[in-house]
C-alpha cells in the first residue's frame, strides 16, 4: 500500500506538469503511454510471442498518435492497417484470435486521442482535470472495495488480486 501511495504521488506529480505544460507535451505523454499500454495489453493476450503482430500493434498505436484525428490521413491508415492484418490471418501467418486482439488493443488505445482533444478544447485544462479525477477516483474505490469486500476473484489470470466486489465499487465511485 505504502508503494501505491508513493507511485500514485509521483505520477500525480508529473501528471500536473504536463498538464500546465500545455498540449504539445500533453500529446507527448499520451504517446510515451498508449505505447507502454500496447505492450502490457498485448502481453496480457500473450500476443508478443508473436512478434509480428505485436510489432504492427506498436507502430500502428506510434503512427495513430502521429497522425492524430486531425489528420485525413488518420483513417486511411487504419483502413491500411485493419486490411494488413486481414492478410496476416487469411495468409496464415496469425490466427483470427491474435487478429482481432490486435485490433483491439490498437483501436482501444486511440482512444487516448480524446484526452489531448478534450485539453484543445474551450476550458479543456479544467475538462481534461475531470477525466484524470474520475479515473482516479473508479480507480481509488476499486482498490478499497475490494481490499475491504472482496471474495470473489474477477479475472485470475489476468490480474489476480481484482475482484468482482472491487469493479463494483470502482463503478459506484
Amino acid at each position: 500500500m505504502k508503494q501505491r501511495v508513493i507511485t500514485g504521488a509521483l505520477v500525480a506529480l508529473i501528471l500536473i506538469a504536463v498538464l500546465v505544460q500545455g498540449r504539445f507535451w500533453l500529446d507527448i505523454a499520451l504517446g510515451f503511454i498508449a505505447v507502454l499500454a500496447a505492450y502490457e495489453l498485448c502481453r496480457a493476450v500473450e500476443l508478443t510471442r508473436r512478434r509480428l503482430l505485436f510489432a504492427a500493434v506498436v507502430a500502428a498505436v506510434v503512427v495513430l498518435r502521429a497522425l492524430s484525428m486531425h489528420s485525413s490521413m488518420y483513417s486511411l491508415f487504419l483502413f491500411g492497417y485493419m486490411t494488413v492484418l486481414f492478410l496476416f490471418c487469411m495468409t496464415g501467418l496469425a490466427a483470427f484470435s491474435d487478429v482481432t486482439a490486435a485490433l483491439f488493443i490498437t483501436v482501444y488505445l486511440g482512444f487516448f486521442e480524446f484526452i489531448s482533444h478534450i485539453r484543445g478544447m474551450q476550458d479543456g485544462y479544467l475538462l481534461v482535470w475531470l477525466v484524470f479525477l474520475c479515473a482516479f477516483a473508479t480507480d481509488t474505490f476499486a482498490m478499497l472495495g475490494g481490499k475491504f469486500l472482496g471474495r470473489h476473484k474477477l479475472c485470475p489470470k489476468l490480474s489476480p488480486k481484482k475482484t468482482v466486489e472491487g469493479s463494483v465499487c470502482g463503478f459506484l465511485g
